[in-house]
């Protein structure tokens, strides 16, 4: 197989999260920033006003008489606290309002319709003790359809109901999505690199046989005293009585001492189950994306360099680190936030057994940031890799694509891609 068609495979996996196109934006007037510092988690979050409960008596025509926060502020609490609840190190946080403020929107497009209508600007946050593990956000404030439908306003793989946003982490940027399919976001503090991998590969181990040393040693004793004993150096009937003797105690003794020895010409690699070769591929094709979670380039090459053979490492790197995960083409950033392993059938090698091949069906869940706006991609592709042992863990070794396809997030229906936007 071709050394550069890995590299290709990861290339297109990341490709089709960058658009070639201005994607098409939908006036929703719902947005929503968040940010965690040592202190607190703090939203941002802007809104037209008919569309979150709490306030949606206020209109334009109100514009002596807006809400405070004393005056709303505890209905405002109470709303997200049943609705957009939030779980610090696994134990539920109350939301403390900080202020609220009001924008008049006239003649302001809503949905590809101008109309008039007002902004609310509100911000609250949850306390923060101590450096959170993990934080469990969910959010149930969605845009609901028109009345005239969603045909028109939207690309033919975007859900018109999600919500996505740029969430600031301790001063990392990262992607977020809410929807009324997916209302909950897991945010987990970075692990050091050295503890990226959660589920250690398995080593190899060669295939050993006890040596019998003890029995060995009587062995050559009974050797050299028959040939010591010969020409009538001892008389026939003792002669072999003795020999019996160290024959016996050799048969008897090997269990006494022996030592562990590797059979050097069994196969390196233990046979793998069909199961177990799936699990330790699913492994490996985990980490190859998992390393890109990282920013330093040296952490990312030894994140790789767990999964990847070393003829394909350094391809690998420069095509998907340096020519895509960073790329910035037109303001468009791509970033993967999870794969989904839908099929995977391992087939052994019968001409070597330290060698199998995975079909494979998978599935990148990301995002790109393009244009001032952020949307999610989903991509599905299909091939047939290889995976050998080399030295004492199992790598993938080569890959070749067989299928690739962008598909609608609600439906996973297959979705027309212009033929100008790479996929």
């Amino acid at each position: 197989m071709p050394r550069s068609s890995s590299a290709t495979l990861f290339f297109l996996a990341l490709a089709a999260l960058s658009p070639a196109r201005a994607h098409q934006a939908v006036q929703t007037n719902l947005y929503l920033d968040i940010e965690l510092t040592e202190s607190s988690l703090n939203y941002e979050f802007w809104v037209a006003a008919f569309l979150f409960p709490p306030v949606d008596d206020v209109t334009l025509a109100d514009k002596e008489n807006r809400p405070t926060v004393e005056e709303r502020g505890e209905a405002i609490v109470e709303y997200l606290t049943k609705n957009c609840p939030v779980e610090i190190d696994g134990i539920a946080v109350k939301p403390v309002m900080d202020s609220i403020k009001w924008q008049d929107m006239e003649q302001a497009f809503h949905f590809g319709a101008l109309t008039d209508f007002t902004m609310a600007q509100i911000k609250f946050h949850y306390p923060v003790k101590a450096a959170p593990k993990n934080i469990r956000m969910k959010w149930g404030v969605f845009v609901k359809e028109p009345d005239f439908g969603w045909e028109g306003l939207i690309d033919p793989d975007q859900d018109p109901q999600e919500l996505d946003l740029i969430i600031i982490m301790n001063g990392k940027e990262d992607y977020a999505k809410f929807s009324p399919t997916e209302p909950e976001v897991l945010w987990h503090a970075p692990v050091d690199p050295s503890m990226l991998f959660v589920a250690p590969l398995p080593a190899i181990t060669a295939p050993v046989f006890p040596l019998p040393v003890a029995s060995i040693l009587l062995g050559v004793a009974g050797l050299g005293f028959l040939l010591f004993s010969g020409k009538g150096r001892v008389p026939g009937a003792v002669r072999i009585g003795i020999f019996a003797a160290i024959a016996g105690g050799a048969i008897f003794s090997r269990s006494l001492l022996s030592v562990e020895v590797p059979k050097f010409w069994a196969p390196s690699a233990p046979k793998l189950t069909e199961a177990e070769a799936v699990e330790t591929f699913t492994k490996l094709h985990e980490n190859i994306y998992r390393a890109f979670d990282y920013d330093n380039e040296d952490d990312i090459y030894d994140a790789l360099s767990q999964s990847v053979e070393g003829v394909l490492l350094d391809k690998i790197y420069t095509e998907v680190f340096q020519s895509l995960i960073r790329q910035e083409d037109g303001g468009a950033v791509a970033k993967v936030q999870k794969v989904d392993i839908v099929k995977c059938e391992a087939l052994a090698n019968p001409s070597n057994p330290d060698e199998y091949a995975l079909d494979c069906r998978w599935r990148v869940h990301g995002f790109v940031e393009h244009s001032g706006h952020i949307h999610s991609r989903l991509n599905e592709y299909q091939a047939r890799y290889t995976m050998a042992a080399r030295g004492e863990h199992w790598k993938i070794t080569g890959v070749q694509v067989n299928e690739q396809a962008r598909l609608n997030p609600a439906t996973l229906e297959r979705v027309d891609i212009p033929a100008d936007i790479p996929q």
